[in-house]
């Protein structure tokens, strides 16, 4: 049975659907700038994709899925992070597949021991933090206090939390 997504209004901005508004609203309410659909991949084969919310300051993606069916466009979009971004995992770009409202798919990576939310005491920047290395800011590079453990569910998808250039 698939379930049809229904536009929803948050902020003036329409979104596709009620979870990437409930989304958008849980971003906003933790101070995060989300952009949404702001940036357009053109993948392997000439597709298109357009991941649903970007963060300039911490370099962060977040696509949004109700299910994990259709997971292809954020795999390849990995891929083609893989390729342009040899040097990793220091700084660079971070790729989050989110589920239900503040939750993550767990990635099992060997350097994923779980995802942070803080509030950059330095550069009051909100980042969503991973607990390998030293927890500092993907912004300003001050060392970080967790505010809140962010929930991850169990299904593993290796490839889709990565740190590039």
């Amino acid at each position: 049975m698939v379930i049809k997504a229904m536009p929803t209004t948050f902020r003036g901005t329409q979104y596709r659907s009620m979870l990437e508004a409930s989304w958008a609203q849980w971003l906003y309410e933790r101070g995060f700038n989300a952009q949404y659909e702001k940036r357009k991949f053109k993948l392997e084969r000439g597709i298109w994709y357009l991941p649903d919310f970007y963060i300039p300051e911490t370099r962060t993606f977040i696509e949004v899925k109700g299910n994990m069916e259709r997971i292809h466009k954020p795999y390849q979009l990995t891929q083609e992070l893989r390729r342009e971004c040899p040097h990793w995992p220091d700084g660079g770009t971070m790729l989050l597949l989110a589920g239900p409202v503040g939750t993550f798919y767990n990635t099992e990576q060997p350097f994923y021991m779980g995802l942070n939310y803080t509030k950059c005491p330095n550069c009051k920047t909100s980042n969503i933090l991973t607990e390998y290395g030293d927890m500092l800011c993907r912004y300003c590079g001050a060392p970080q206090t967790t505010l809140e453990k962010l929930l991850t569910l169990t299904k593993p998808l290796k490839w889709l939390l990565l740190e590039r250039d």
